[in-house]
């Protein structure tokens, strides 16, 4: 009978997130992720052809990461208002993560542009009072950012 898998993927990409946020992308390797983490690499490369893959999912997870758990933090009643700051804070409070997806992880410039455009206009039509921006206003607000 075939051993049940212990360290799932949801578990290794975990790992490369919080491996992220206090080391960065410089010493991102399986032997270190491997060792700090107390596993062997077998994990890492059953579930990932490469560590450029590992590094590109653990990339993602960290950008949904970013956006739908720190953003979305309150820090003013007015959610155009908070979302700047919630950004900054993520950059003060995360600086490897920050260097990790805007220095280093350019590679998903567009995917996170899309997806950073998306949930502001859907902060815009949260607040009635913005309700009268047009779809450009709302871009080059979003752009300011």
């Amino acid at each position: 009978m075939a051993r049940k898998k212990v360290i799932t993927k949801d578990i290794l990409l975990d790992y490369g997130l919080q491996y992220l946020k206090e080391y960065g992308f410089d010493s991102f390797t399986a032997r270190d992720i491997a060792q700090k983490f107390g596993i062997s690499t077998q994990p890492i490369y059953s579930e990932y052809l490469n560590m450029n893959e590992y590094r590109s999912e653990v990339l993602k997870h960290t950008f949904y990461y970013m956006f739908d758990i720190k953003l979305s933090e309150t820090y003013a009643s007015d959610p155009l208002i908070s979302y700047p700051i919630a950004f900054v804070r993520f950059s003060e409070d995360n600086p490897n993560l920050y260097h990790a997806l805007f220095v280093k992880g350019f590679a998903y410039k567009k995917v996170m542009y899309d997806y950073s455009l998306a949930q502001y206009k859907k902060l815009v039509a949260s607040v009635t009072k913005y309700h009268h921006l047009t779809e450009t206003q709302i871009k080059n607000l979003h752009l300011r950012i």
